[in-house]
């Protein structure tokens, strides 16, 4: 499913062209000097594409990193060409933004529910779209209601017992006043299934290990008085609600079968507002941008993963309440050949940690060696983080096919926090914890600029070069005064040479870029040693660098045939890395990024008849290779990933108004690791790991009418 195949009729002008917003204004995607993804409502529908996580290993240079205090959600994070892996915790490096608009941390995975487009923003925006992109960024665009009534009804099923409905309506209420409500119900049994429940009370057989439900409704209304003022005001609430099969199967099983001793619910829940105010002068147009978002999570599980254990509990719950607004003044489309635009942006982000485990009971497993346990009665922290910044770009074209274009930020942030811990480590009855504050400020400057040059008849070639930077903070899970300490701003600089067009009339069309990219003060989640224990934290400890190419390219040989492919090679390394235990990590990849990531597709649509029906073959294929995770030192094991192929399969029936499709998602029943979880304080040596594991086969079939 290479980058072409997924964008695809919606979203376009005319001629066929793709509109992002990249540049913050609407441009052809051919014509922007950056490497960009688009993700449209057809391809949603048409791959089962749910969220952000389901492109992974759809799109070349993307991958996720998990944390070695929590396999869930809650810790799961974007990487974009080996930038933003092993975040502790802390800010995102390719956060998500939701009509223009930054979601904190707990919110990156928002559903894709009457979307209009999903842009893949790689290498550092900290130009424009500022703090925490420098990875890159994920921006999601809802569609916006207008005047004409739209309706439209999807219902998908699958042999997993998996059932989601989505409904939304659109349409004019009076001249200028337009509005718009969506909504998503999703229910599933799972694939993951723990015998140990059904056998602690007698029984026999077993019960879903990853039973959930998610809800979401979004409502939109759109008021256009005149020709010169737009207000465009949204509400949503999202709540997901069920078993997570933490943390997962026993490494080695090639299973789906959890051996947790209890099962508890799991909750996420996502709500805010926003309004997008736009006012169009003569020569200027000032756009204002507000949000506001509270999320809530908990995931108890069972820390151990396993039923010869005791019943060890982990349970982990977050607060965030996040406020931001932008002001900013920019050239009309009438301005060329200088664009401009400057603005002001502030913020607010409120977090709340609490942590406990039960995790009391030792042994030495009956093979002699003494394992741990732990007991953190609390581990309760308060952060807030608040900051202002300034910034502006212009773009300057002296002849019709030459652009330059320049642009900066700059940025202060202060962070301010309280933690309060106690834990004993047993069977030594070791008492750790504390109670402290701290506080912090950072500033940062941040700034991109690139040359394009326009090919007659083919598209464009560009060279780039731009700065990011991923925000300061304090750690969310201090042991101790020795670990509450502030970490610094991760700074990223970017060198990108790309090209982009089409030629023999349109069925070819190729794109491909070259990046290297500097990192430093790379923050990683590092153990420290304190009166002789290991405590993890978050540190300033790296200095690394990536570096690779994307290639993707579409191919259409004959009428109603389509071949896709794209690959991207990421070779991302420590350059200087001293670990807790004074081990020198230089040379070796950074953790959580494969290097190579592929995908290929061919989709044939065929007439039926002389009717407006169509038949439409689709098989898409994606490769994800092995990558490592951990430093071997401590309580966190070197681990490696295995990489794995996935194939999915498509049969639909197209009329002009509905559509029926059966599909084969991972059509060879591959089984794929995703992530892996060490439960340290059980095996330190790491014997004792478990895997989260990517569904197996499932069949099912996809409805969709519109009017």
């Amino acid at each position: 499913m290479a980058a072409p195949a997924l964008a695809q009729e919606e979203g376009v002008v005319e001629g066929g062209e793709i509109l992002v917003t990249a540049r913050k204004r609407a441009e052809s995607l051919i014509s922007v000097p950056a490497s960009i993804d688009v993700v449209t409502p057809e391809a949603i529908e048409a791959k089962g594409v749910v969220n952000t996580s389901d492109l992974i290993g759809r799109l070349p240079g993307l991958s996720t990193s998990s944390d070695i205090n929590s396999p869930g959600r809650d810790f799961l994070s974007l990487v974009i060409r080996g930038v933003g892996a092993n975040t502790g915790g802390g800010d995102p490096a390719a956060p998500v933004f939701v009509d223009g608009i930054y979601q904190p941390r707990l919110g990156f995975d928002t559903r894709y529910v009457d979307v209009e487009r999903v842009e893949v923003l790689k290498g550092p925006q900290g130009a424009l779209f500022g703090r925490n992109t420098e990875a890159g960024a994920i921006a999601i665009n809802f569609r916006r209601p207008g005047p004409e009534t739209q309706v439209r009804l999807f219902a998908e099923a699958d042999s997993l017992l998996s059932f989601r409905s989505q409904a939304s309506v659109s349409g004019g209420l009076a001249d200028g006043v337009y509005a718009g409500a969506s909504f998503d119900v999703s229910t599933t049994d799972g694939y993951l299934k723990n015998a140990v429940i059904p056998a602690l009370s007698g029984q026999s057989g077993t019960v879903s290990a990853d039973r959930s439900t998610s809800y979401q409704g979004r409502v939109s209304l759109v008021l256009n008085p005149s020709e010169r003022f737009e207000a465009y005001l949204t509400a949503d609430a999202q709540e997901w609600r069920g078993q997570t099969g933490l943390p997962g199967v026993p490494r080695g099983c090639d299973c789906y079968r959890v051996n947790s001793d209890y099962q508890i619910e799991g909750v996420n829940r996502n709500r805010g507002f926003a309004a997008n105010l736009t006012w169009h002068g003569d020569s200027i147009d000032i756009v204002s941008l507000s949000g506001y978002r509270k999320l809530d999570s908990k995931l108890p599980f069972d820390f151990d993963g396993g039923g010869d254990r005791g019943p060890n509990r982990h349970d982990y719950r977050n607060h965030q309440e996040f406020y931001s607004t932008e002001l900013r003044i920019e050239s009309s489309e009438s301005a060329a050949p200088l664009q401009w635009m400057a603005g002001v942006y502030a913020f607010r982000d409120k977090v709340k940690s609490r942590r406990s485990y039960d995790l009391q009971d030792f042994d030495d497993m009956g093979i002699g060696i003494p394992t741990t346990g732990l007991t953190i009665d609390y581990q309760n922290v308060d952060l807030t983080k608040e900051g202002f910044a300034v910034f502006g770009q212009a773009s300057y074209t002296p002849t019709t096919n030459l652009e330059l274009t320049a642009g900066g930020r700059f940025g202060h942030e202060k962070v301010k926090g309280a933690y309060d811990a106690y834990a004993v480590i047993h069977p030594y009855e070791i008492p750790i914890g504390g109670a402290g504050v701290n506080r912090a400020s950072f500033d940062n400057f941040t700034a991109s600029g690139s040359i394009k040059y326009s090919i007659d008849d083919f598209g464009i070639v560009y060279a780039s070069i731009a700065q990011g930077a991923r925000s300061g903070g304090l750690p969310l899970t201090p042991a101790s005064n020795a670990s509450f300490i502030p970490y610094k701003s991760e700074k990223a600089l970017s060198y990108e040479l790309g090209f982009k067009g089409r030629f023999a009339d349109g069925r070819v069309q190729l794109g491909g870029a070259l990046f290297y990219i500097d990192l430093k003060d790379q923050q990683l989640t590092s153990i420290i040693t304190d009166n002789g224990i290991a405590i993890a934290t978050t540190a300033n400890a790296g200095k690394s660098h990536s570096q690779g190419f994307e290639l993707n390219a579409e191919f259409k040989p004959v009428e109603g045939l389509s071949l896709t492919g794209a690959v991207g090679y990421t070779d991302a390394k420590f350059d200087d890395y001293v670990d807790g235990s004074g081990v020198q990590h230089a040379g070796e990849r950074l953790r959580f990024v494969p290097r190579w990531t592929a995908s290929a597709g061919i989709e044939y649509t065929m007439p039926i008849g002389s009717s407006d029906s169509e038949l439409v073959f689709s098989l898409d294929g994606r490769h994800v290779s092995s990558q490592t995770q951990g430093y071997g030192v401590a309580f966190d094991p070197l681990l490696t990933i295995p990489g794995h192929e996935i194939v999915d399969a498509s049969i639909a029936f197209v009329r002009p108004s509905w559509k029926f499709q059966v599909f084969a998602a991972n059509l060879f029943d591959t089984y794929a690791e995703t992530r892996l979880f060490n439960t340290f304080y059980f095996m330190p040596d790491g014997s004792r790991v478990f895997a989260s594991v990517a569904p197996p086969l499932r069949v099912g079939a996809r409805y969709t009418i519109k009017f």
